[in-house]
């Protein structure tokens, strides 16, 4: 059955009429940023310390087997809110892309269907430009009172989950009418980099994780306690999902986004509340696809044609089937032009389409140790197969470019999501880097991003020379070396590095602004308009790019003014 992508809004004000007199519950939604599931101790994590979502998984469901579609933020809470997988939604990277104006959201299903809306958002990667704002009556991604740190932890601004929650509770507390609520509060701390929280303290690296998950539980915590206070526990869904989980080197991955392993898509999933069976454990395969659909049926809504499907049945302790579940990330091919990996999740096996092709048997190997592609290529074939067919039958869309300024650019590299271009990765990507193999240069990028204002010219260059060396098909890497030269004042070099990024990346605003800044420096002002009109043209707002224009008129403007020789 296909998922549509262009699907028309809930349409759900004129069937209101049938369903007006069944009480609708409350909803609140927490999105645990980052959280795998197995460092939960609903999840079996003896050292654990999540006594509020442990005590929500013992009055309600707990999915065992929950998987989410994409390691990155954006994506998978695309999906979580539209129902539908991220070659559907098409905002598949973050900061790159949107969701579309014309793919509705849950938001504005409940809120078509008498439901007040706010959203309290943690981190600039889900800012109401990305396109998850729409059906909110309160969006609220402020972050004047983020982290303040030094230049490089600057660029990775969030605000603390204490003060989320704070900004929530004081919406859920501030209005007083007759409808019901729906609540997104979205919980950062447990993403990279992590804080320290009270008194000082120091841990080793995995400890540090758990700690952050501590203050994350604290703070679930803090919205049940309200629940509580107000005598409204009874009357509301509590739902704790995450997005994706975390790689702590458990495949030569600190953080998420370029592999597809178990760490990074299995998600705890722990629903409560009126209705929900009390100490469930749910041990069918489901996708985060399946919690717009879900969400509806507990709102008492119709689904209208969403994605995904409803798992409403498991929270009464009904038995599901499993599903397989699909899950990507195109983060290798945007950031570095590396290829990008698709994964098919069954009750049995875990494959995943890259270069060096990965199989696992979920039931011997679920820390996904024993490649086992080699061993087994008819297993190979065969799910294959079944992920083309699933592929199929998804409507996909162009990804919507998002409005995203140089500043932004920047904070999301120092972040782990290097800026690269678009264009869409080949069809055939098996002649492509596989990111497996390209971990420690990725590593290495990301040292240059965040010391590169601590990094001397000499150094700068140094570092990305090695990194064009080490891949010379990454644009960014071209670029880099390119602007190492410029610090050095060496414009002459730094041209056939920039000619070379607009080569790899000729829709990269950005690019074409850079080349063009260099051209102007060595006096060929006419090369130099014609960069800064492509960079415009592909991204009309690109500041630098702007600026660039104006010198070179106002470069032109002068050259007619004076007197011939």
């Amino acid at each position: 059955m296909k998922h549509p992508s262009l699907i028309a809004p809930f349409a759900l004000l004129a069937t209101l009429a049938a369903c007006a007199d069944a009480p609708r519950p409350n909803l609140l939604l927490v999105t645990l940023d980052t959280t795998r599931a197995d460092r939960l101790g609903a999840y079996g994590y003896a050292p654990a310390k999540t006594p509020a979502l442990d005590a929500l998984a013992e009055r309600g469901v707990v999915f065992e087997e929950a998987y989410s579609p994409a390691p990155m933020t954006l994506p998978a809470h695309a999906t979580m809110m539209t129902g539908l997988l991220p070659p559907e939604h098409g905002a598949r990277v973050n900061g790159m892309h949107r969701l579309a104006p014309d793919v509705p959201t849950l938001a504005e299903g409940l809120s078509s269907g008498g439901y007040r809306t706010g959203a309290f958002i943690a981190a600039l990667v889900l800012d109401g430009k990305f396109g998850l704002a729409r059906g909110f009556e309160h969006y609220d991604d402020d972050l004047s009172d983020a982290y303040k740190q030094g230049a490089a932890d600057e660029l990775a601004r969030y605000r603390a989950g204490d003060l989320v929650v704070d900004a929530a509770l004081e919406w859920l507390d501030g209005t007083r009418d007759a409808r019901p609520f729906f609540a997104w509060v979205h919980l950062y701390d447990a993403h990279v980099p992590w804080r320290l929280h009270g008194k000082a303290r120091s841990f080793p690296l995995s400890r540090t994780y758990d700690r952050e998950l501590e203050f994350v539980d604290e703070q679930v915590g803090r919205l049940v306690a309200f629940l509580d206070e107000r005598g409204i526990r009874d009357t509301t869904i509590v739902m704790a999902v995450a997005d994706h989980g975390e790689g702590l080197e458990d495949h030569h991955e600190l953080e998420h986004g370029y592999l597809l392993n178990e760490e990074v898509l299995r998600v705890p999933w722990i629903v409560a509340g009126p209705g929900v069976e009390r100490g469930h454990r749910a041990r069918a395969l489901v996708s985060l696809s399946d919690l717009c659909a879900t969400v509806l049926d507990l709102s008492g809504l119709p689904r209208g044609r969403v994605g995904g499907r409803s798992v409403a049945a498991a929270l009464r302790g009904d038995e599901l089937p499993s599903i397989p579940a699909y899950g990507e990330t195109e983060l290798p091919w945007t950031s570095f032009r590396w290829a990008p990996q698709t994964s098919l999740t069954t009750p049995d096996w875990k494959y995943v389409r890259t270069p060096d092709t990965e199989l696992y048997d979920r039931a011997l190997d679920r820390g996904e140790r024993n490649n086992l592609a080699r061993d087994r290529p008819e297993v190979v074939a065969a799910l294959d197969a079944e992920l083309a067919a699933l592929e199929a039958t998804l409507e996909r869309r162009t990804s919507d470019a998002a409005s995203t300024t140089d500043e932004d650019l920047e904070r999301l590299a120092a972040l782990g999501y290097a800026a690269g271009t678009d264009g869409g990765a080949p069809n055939d990507a098996s002649e492509l880097a596989d990111v497996k193999t390209r971990l420690a240069v990725k590593d290495l990028a990301s040292d240059l991003t965040q010391r590169l204002e601590q990094l001397t010219p000499d150094e700068h260059r140094a570092l990305a020379q090695r990194l064009v060396d080490l891949s010379p098909e990454t644009p960014s890497f071209h670029n880099q070396l390119g602007n190492a030269f410029v610090r050095l004042g060496d414009f002459e070099r730094a041209l056939p590095e920039l000619e070379r990024t607009v080569e790899l990346a000729p829709t990269s605003a950005g690019a074409h602004e850079a080349l063009g800044t260099a051209l102007e420096s060595c006096g060929r002002v006419a090369d130099a308009r014609v960069h800064a009109e492509l960079a415009l043209e592909l991204d009309p707002r690109h500041a630098r790019a702007q600026l660039l224009l104006e010198r070179i008129q106002l470069h032109e403007r002068r050259a007619a003014t004076e007197p011939a020789r």
